[in-house]
């Protein structure tokens, strides 16, 4: 089942793995929103990325996988996080898992020229020699609707309550941003955080005014971390339009110089704001209020509330120009400026 780098039909699966296949990134998205004591004590240095998917033929349309080995001394751990996007939530998902972890055991062994079938004269060195590595399974769900299938495997098994611990079990770590808040992923402050951010949108309208936000939080990126933002954009952003404003967004993304991100950025915010229908355009300070006081009280924690009714006063174009300024601003008196 295994294969060498298989390929993503998914323009989805492909800026996911994109992202995750850099080790910071995979560990921010572990810091960020597994929230298990464990999580603190993996370094960089310690993790490697094994370039092989374990996703059976008849799924690789439609998820795909990430795999990392942790050296914790002479403990080896395998992170097995497998990217599920689907609109409806599939309950096979632990079943699948399992056959998926399984051949990941099979890979390590025959890795270490460990066989389940051997030779006399073998058996004695394959069984001093015969362990498995842990291995942690994560579902990274990006769909619409909350994750309500099994996240442990014995709940597939009805009679299991009967046999309690003589029953194969073992419980997948869950990552379902559709129960995850704004301010949440705002917090991490990272390429994987803000993607997932943005992956939430339902339509063009709530994708403007996180737009906004999302270049606030891009401005402090590294350059490194911006050309990974930058390719989640070009092959994932355009997806989710169509017609002519696909179209005129592609057009964008393929002329401007792709170290001009932050033009690009503006470029895109443009033509969306063209497109979008006069409704829209006047409701769109809609939600946007929120998201720059909450980014507000960050920076000013003590900040008092009636700053946010005088935000609420703003218009459209000026709450885009507050956000854009937002960084640069360091002193709470400067606030006066705009509010």
């Amino acid at each position: 089942m295994s294969k060498k780098t298989n390929k993503i039909h998914q323009p989805h699966d492909k800026g996911y793995k994109y992202i995750l296949k850099t080790k910071k990134e995979f560990l921010e998205l572990l810091k960020g929103f597994v929230h298990e004591e464990w999580v603190s004590s993996i370094r960089e240095e310690d993790i490697v990325r094994i370039d092989k998917s374990f996703i059976d033929t008849h799924f690789q349309t439609k998820e795909a996988d990430i795999v990392y080995r942790y050296q914790n001394g002479g403990e080896e751990t395998i992170f097995y996080v497998l990217l599920e996007h689907q609109s409806s939530v599939d309950k096979r998902m632990m079943f699948r898992l399992l056959l998926y972890m399984v051949e990941i055991w099979r890979d390590h062994l025959t890795q270490k020229k460990l066989f389940l079938s051997y030779e006399t004269e073998q058996k004695a060195e394959n069984e001093k020699d015969f362990t498995l590595p842990a291995i942690i399974p994560i579902i990274l769900y990006t769909g619409n609707s909350e994750w309500k299938a099994p996240t442990q495997f014995k709940e597939l098994i009805p009679g299991a309550k009967y046999f309690q611990d003589h029953i194969l079990n073992f419980r997948s770590l869950m990552i379902d941003t559709s129960v995850i808040d704004d301010e949440e992923f705002l917090q991490q402050e990272s390429v994987v955080s803000l993607v997932l951010y943005l992956d939430k949108v339902k339509n063009l309208k709530e994708f403007i005014t996180k737009f906004v936000i999302a270049r606030i939080f891009y401005k402090e990126l590294t350059e490194s971390e911006k050309k990974l933002f930058n390719k989640w954009l070009k092959e994932v952003f355009p997806v989710r339009f169509k017609g002519e404003v696909r179209e005129k967004v592609e057009k964008i993304l393929n002329e401007t110089d792709q170290n001009e991100v932050d033009k690009m950025m503006t470029n895109i915010e443009r033509i969306l704001n063209e497109e979008m229908d006069k409704r829209y355009l006047d409701g769109r300070s809609e939600g946007k209020e929120e998201l720059l006081w909450r980014q507000l009280r960050k920076k000013f924690p003590t900040l008092d509330k009636s700053y946010y009714e005088r935000l609420k006063k703003l218009n459209s174009d000026q709450l885009d120009i507050f956000s854009l300024d937002l960084l640069d601003i360091s002193k709470l008196s400067e606030l006066d400026r705009y509010l």
